[in-house]
């Protein structure tokens, strides 16, 4: 089970992000969900959402370290996702963008699955960005081509 607050391990990295890339394609797609797709919408919203009692957060942060890239205009930068939620991520990379600029985080390229987040900048520090999730994220499956009969 992934604890909501810590996930270090690459793997738990990866289903944290696997949880938040479900979570918002599901909300791009809320009004044309199926029964099914509905469920897992409402178990996804109970597990990142936000207490708006406790924090004015909406959603829930998750700590975790995953390796990612950041492309802007064709070039990918190295970056490293030490937090994500249902509505955005903060990273850490070398590259500095005015908030305001559109990207793509690509995580999981060395992966049989790879999740494409389309961005916002919404602020920047010393050291990373800030990231709001833009659009509904793309899932790319991997693996080796199969010859039908």
């Amino acid at each position: 089970m992934l604890n909501a607050k810590t996930s270090t391990s690459a793997e738990d990295s990866l289903r944290v992000v696997t949880l938040c890339y479900r979570y918002a394609y599901l909300r791009e797609r809320h009004d044309d969900l199926n029964r099914a797709e509905r469920i897992i919408w409402a178990v996804l919203q109970s597990t990142l959402e936000g207490d708006p009692e406790r924090n004015r957060r909406s959603h829930r942060r998750m700590t975790l370290q995953a390796q990612a890239s950041v492309r802007l205009r064709g070039i990918d930068v190295p970056a490293t996702i030490y937090d994500i939620s249902g509505s955005g991520m903060y990273l850490e990379t070398d590259v500095r963008l005015p908030v305001g600029s559109r990207v793509e985080v690509r995580v999981g390229q060395r992966s049989e699955t790879e999740y494409i987040f389309g961005c916002v900048v919404t602020r920047h520090s010393e050291r990373g960005l800030g990231l709001r999730f833009n659009g509904a994220p793309l899932e790319l499956r991997h693996g080796p081509v199969r010859a039908c009969a």
